[in-house]
């Protein structure tokens, strides 16, 4: 499910004539609400930099930021980031810092083997600049981080 709420930006701009203008723009961020079950269906998705997610689960699970690709698609565990230890039943939220892909994966048992995983594709918001994203294989483990719980 995802929700959608509205932003306006509005800026002043001095116009040649002297007289003051007020312009807005109307954004996008949505609130991504993620059912972190066995398997993930599907395991990719693309959201904004401006988008919250939501990750909620019941049963046994953790959330873990793999930190490559190559550690996502085999399911280990090495150098990459503890978003939420194994509890049972959870909500938490994750937001990112810069664009770029993150792999998520469930170290629990063989959840990860049995699909509980799943690779976000950030993207700038919309008339951002686009930056470059973090080098192949890093799997942007300094821009993900958990809004809540700590």
């Amino acid at each position: 499910q995802i929700t959608a709420p509205y932003h306006t930006f509005c800026t002043l701009a001095m116009l040649r004539v002297g007289a003051i203008a007020v312009v807005c723009a109307q954004g996008l961020a949505a609130q991504i609400n993620l059912d972190w079950k066995i398997p993930m269906n599907p395991q990719e998705m693309s959201v904004t930099i401006d988008d919250k997610l939501e990750v909620t689960w019941s049963g046994y699970h953790d959330f873990y930021e793999s930190a490559s690709r190559q550690d996502f698609d085999s399911c280990a565990k090495s150098g990459g980031k503890q978003l939420m230890v194994p509890v049972d039943g959870a909500t938490m939220g994750v937001s990112w810092d810069a664009p770029g892909t993150y792999y998520y994966i469930c170290s629990v048992g063989a959840h990860c083997a049995s699909g509980q995983k799943i690779a976000i594709t950030v993207l700038p918001s919309s008339g951002a600049s686009v930056s470059p994203p973090p080098p192949s294989g890093s799997g942007g483990s300094t821009g993900s981080h958990p809004l809540y719980p700590p």
